[in-house]
């Protein structure tokens, strides 16, 4: 993969970052950034050690709101590096990356540990995204609007998918969420409108307000056994969904969190599953939405004597005739049981 003009500058810029503190002081300010080469920023720590030098940990890209849509436009790919000087690039910062409506492809190295909020806000043309394992931390916003996102792997060792992370990315059918998540914060994943299914890990404790709304292909929702709390509106909008079960470790269940449209009505035929007397249930009897206790099999219908189709009692040359009678219907196209045909 070819780098485009734009990213030979910006490689070079970031390069120019470390030369040119070859001949400065470095003061610290209050907030640890620093405005280096007119260009580029970044954030430095002084290490635990007490020496002199600094460590790059957050890479800061040129101010992309300046330049034109053509300029833009040459940005298709980039790749992050690894260090800068031999200073190791450990974050990726604040909206570096915002709107650049033509980058599809980022390669990022395992020396990343954070991704900071808004860092790919609005790259819609942005078809997949490798977030390396040492990733720890994502920030909110940071994938909001990538509209041409179609599957993520959050890293193992994440613990929470903070606010408006995946918001917005209409083509996002698939998220893989991992055992070290412990929230899943406000409008998370709302507005994925292609996701149709999601594992909740049991590690999750909280979904937020909004988390999955507006979701609206989302048919298959498992809730792990150690989320206690569904914030107000968390799957508001899922229209296309029908049934979910919630475990009994859940307490609080927000307002019209679940089944209901987003203009505010109740799903038809939607169904809660869940234990008896549980959070679940307070909410289904509270809001009129039908209840089933999870695990309960439906009961087996009886119609008494075998054979006795008219239930006169007796079995007999008249169940027979009502035998042929249904014989017939179902050869024109009827489709059923034989007590839900005659019983009409």
């Amino acid at each position: 993969m070819k780098y485009s003009r734009k990213m030979a500058g910006l490689l070079a810029g970031a390069v120019a970052i470390a030369s040119c503190m070859g001949g400065m002081t470095v003061q610290a300010e209050d907030d640890g950034c620093f405005d280096l080469c007119g260009e580029y920023g970044a954030y430095y720590r002084h290490p635990e050690s007490g020496g002199t030098d600094w460590e790059l940990v957050m890479l800061y890209a040129p101010d992309y709101s300046t330049l034109t849509a053509d300029q833009k436009a040459e940005i298709a790919y980039l790749e992050i590096p690894e260090s800068v000087n031999g200073q190791p690039v450990t974050g990726i910062g604040k909206g570096v990356f915002w709107e650049l409506t033509s980058l599809t492809e980022v390669v990022m190295p395992d020396s990343i540990t954070c991704i900071a909020p808004s860092a790919f806000y609005g790259c819609a043309a942005l078809e997949s995204i490798a977030i390396p394992e040492s990733v720890t931390e994502i920030g909110s916003h940071a994938f909001r609007g990538c509209t041409s996102l179609t599957s993520v792997t959050v890293p193992d060792g994440v613990t929470e998918i903070g606010e408006y992370v995946f918001y917005d990315c209409r083509f996002l059918s698939a998220a893989v969420i991992p055992d070290s998540i412990e929230a899943i914060d406000a409008w998370a994943f709302g507005d994925c409108v292609s996701m149709t299914e999601i594992t909740i890990p049991d590690s999750v404790e909280k979904i937020g307000k909004n988390a999955f709304s507006c979701c609206s292909s989302l048919t298959d929702v498992q809730i792990g056994s150690g989320v206690t709390s569904i914030g107000d509106y968390a799957f508001k909008g899922c229209s296309a969904m029908r049934r979910i079960t919630v475990p009994a470790s859940v307490t609080e269940i927000g307002a019209q969190a679940l089944g209901y449209t987003f203009a505010g009505g109740l799903i038809p035929d939607f169904v809660i599953c869940g234990t008896a007397g549980s959070a679940a249930e307070d909410y289904a009897l509270a809001n009129g939405i039908p209840f089933e206790e999870a695990g309960s099999e439906p009961a087996a219908p009886s119609y008494g004597l075998v054979g006795d189709i008219n239930g006169d009692g007796v079995a007999n040359a008249s169940d027979a005739a009502m035998i042929l009678i249904y014989s017939a219907a179902v050869g024109a196209g009827y489709e059923g049981t034989l007590p839900e045909y005659f019983a009409k």
